[in-house]
């Protein structure tokens, strides 16, 4: 027993020397270790970068309008957000920077020249992490289009082509032009026509436009908004009215006998329109102007008359009151007055200043109802001549003078 024992421990002796020389480093002394510092590692909240984007402001832009980013971020949150502007041949630079959400600001567009922009976001999150979005285009047009009204003419009738000219915009194009008219004078616009393309001009029937004068004008609007409103094309008439004829002729006693030609006896001439008082005597406005009235004998019935160098045709008389021809010193005007149909008409008046002799003359013992032969030489507002057609004293046959 002891034997196995002493064996034992040789064995263990000789391992421990083994071990000594194999590994020089190993010892079998006894040792403790131990510490007394703490260390916290934690591991990172925000690995992720914001989420950020650009509304969109608008195909085209003007004035101050806001620009607005949206920014998200899930982790740390969002730190702060820089809007950038890139203009035409620049660089990108601060447009302005949102003190919070929602992330919006003013942006003034008319201390930019006109032109394409670019914009975008930056967003930078609260853990150092920054995101750009992608830019958004829009194009600046402060800058209002040109346009003229056309002149469609003094006088208008029928139908008739109303332009605009002139129109024009460099920057997003002209969007539509509408062409407007108002009673002279006034600012009661109202649309003719409207049109998006050119040419711009529409054909419009003037018997829609009540008769009268009008002012034109036109306004262009280009596809930013800006409009523009052009010189007014003044006091054009528009007259769709019945062609120009004679509408009543009537003798006026001023005399002191009846159905005797004789000093202060008026003869009047209707029309059914306006005239052009130039056509009746060149140069004449209708004042007071001194005119010869020549009476031809028509021997037994249809004595006449016919203003010297005055476009007014002749009247048949219809009775016996000239025994022999003669001319009388007369005064012609004219006055503008409204018809019963509304509409505005010439009546011309002829006063005789003087008297013929008693053998030039008779007194007519019968009524009669004169005769009016207007002539074609006198004309309407519009240039159109008047009708020719015979028109009979209205009313009940009686003694002219």
């Amino acid at each position: 027993m002891t034997s196995f024992r002493s064996l034992n421990a040789l064995s263990v002796v000789a391992l421990g020397a083994v071990l000594t020389l194999s590994f020089p480093g190993f010892s079998s002394a006894a040792f403790s270790a131990r510490t007394t510092a703490t260390a916290t590692v934690t591991a990172a909240a925000d690995w992720t970068p914001p989420t950020v984007s650009m509304v969109e402001p608008g195909v085209f832009v003007k004035g101050t309008l806001p620009v607005v980013a949206a920014a998200t971020d899930r982790e740390t949150g969002i730190a702060g957000v820089t809007v950038q502007q890139l203009p035409p041949g620049g660089t990108w630079t601060t447009l302005c920077v949102p003190t919070g959400a929602p992330y919006s600001c003013s942006w003034n567009t008319r201390e930019r020249a006109d032109g394409q922009y670019s914009l975008r976001a930056v967003a930078a999150d609260k853990a150092g992490y920054q995101a750009t979005s992608a830019p958004v285009r829009t194009t600046v047009d402060n800058l209002a289009p040109t346009v003229t009204m056309v002149d469609p003419g003094a006088t208008l009738t029928g139908v008739r082509t109303f332009s605009a000219g002139n129109v024009a915009d460099a920057t997003s194009g002209v969007a539509r032009v509408v062409l407007q008219h108002a009673p002279t004078g006034t600012t009661a616009y109202r649309d003719l026509c409207t049109m998006t393309a050119a040419p711009w001009s529409c054909s419009t029937p003037t018997a829609a436009l009540t008769d009268g004068r009008y002012d034109f004008r036109a306004v262009a609007t280009d596809r930013a908004g800006n409009e523009t409103v052009s010189p007014v094309v003044a006091n054009r008439l528009v007259d769709n009215g019945p062609a120009l004829a004679g509408s009543d002729v009537q003798a006026q006693n001023g005399g002191a006998t009846v159905g005797r030609i004789e000093a202060g006896d008026a003869l009047i001439y209707t029309f059914n329109r306006q005239v052009n008082l130039s056509s009746i005597v060149a140069g004449w406005d209708g004042s007071p102007r001194s005119v010869q009235v020549k009476f031809s004998s028509g021997f037994i019935t249809n004595d006449s008359l016919e203003v010297t160098g005055a476009n007014l045709g002749s009247v048949n008389l219809r009775w016996n009151y000239v025994n022999s021809g003669f001319s009388l010193a007369s005064t012609m005007r004219a006055a503008t007055e409204t018809g019963p149909d509304g509409q505005s008409r010439t009546v011309v008046t002829i006063v005789l200043d003087e008297s013929p002799s008693f053998l030039q003359t008779r007194v007519a013992s019968n009524e009669g109802t004169m005769v009016w032969s207007p002539s074609r030489a006198v004309t309407d507002l519009l240039g159109r001549p008047s009708a020719t057609t015979p028109v009979d004293e209205s009313g009940p046959a009686d003694k002219e003078f």
